[in-house]
């Protein structure tokens, strides 16, 4: 059996949970797996708007996180990705 958090955990940087684009990982997760818990809004996480994205973490979530954001969206349109 697998499972993953059900809730976020906060890095203990001051201002983190105000900052504008410091996002969990659980949330972009939802995004690129179609969750119907998504919740990302446009202004939140638009990837046409943005130039560097920074993943902090080195479990296999940041791993995929990685590969999912690094590829190029036309790839992903042969696949089952939303």
């Amino acid at each position: 059996m697998a499972y993953g958090a059900l809730s976020d955990r906060d890095l203990g940087v001051p201002g983190e949970n105000k900052l504008n684009g410091v996002i969990s990982s659980r949330r972009i997760v939802d995004w690129y797996n179609g969750s119907l818990d998504f919740n990302l809004s446009k202004e939140e996480f638009d990837l046409d708007r943005t130039e560097r994205i920074a993943i902090i973490g080195n479990g296999n979530i940041a791993c995929d996180m990685s590969r999912i954001l690094l590829r190029n969206p036309n790839d992903l349109n042969t696949s089952d990705a939303p």
